[in-house]
């Protein structure tokens, strides 16, 4: 249940849109203004375009990630199976009310109580020797 109010922050709450559109202005700015400081470090103008692309590259992949990222469920490749994950839970509840589910094991009580020499069984007391008055 705590997973699925998680799931609803994220539907209703939107991601702020003046930080939104911030970031998406000072990525233009940067875009248009790496040339021209990229050209002052540097006197070759392949290495000021290479630089200049990589770093707006950077930033711009960054956006984009985040903007996927604000909000993971359509019908895009990168979102999540939103149906998947309802038919497993589907199946799972299913299962809960299956005739098999709701027959309860049954446990005996007289063997688990009975002792247990060493190397034999699982669980239960470990006992070095048993006695005529133990072996029932």
């Amino acid at each position: 249940m705590i997973e699925y109010n998680q799931l609803l922050e994220i539907m209703t709450i939107p991601f702020p849109f003046p930080y939104a559109q911030t970031a998406y202005f000072l990525l233009l700015l940067m875009g248009l203004g790496t040339p021209f400081v990229m050209c002052s470090w540097t006197n070759h103008p392949a290495s000021c375009g290479i630089l200049t692309f990589v770093a707006v590259v950077c930033l711009a992949s960054l956006e984009l990630i985040a903007e996927q990222l604000e909000n993971p469920f359509g019908e895009d490749p990168n979102d999540l199976p939103v149906e998947t994950f309802q038919d497993g839970l589907n199946e799972s509840l299913a299962m809960t009310v299956c005739d098999d589910a709701l027959d309860a094991p049954e446990y005996d009580f007289k063997a688990a109580d009975a002792p247990v020499q060493n190397g034999e069984g699982a669980s239960g007391p470990y006992i070095t020797d048993i006695g005529p008055e133990d072996q029932k």
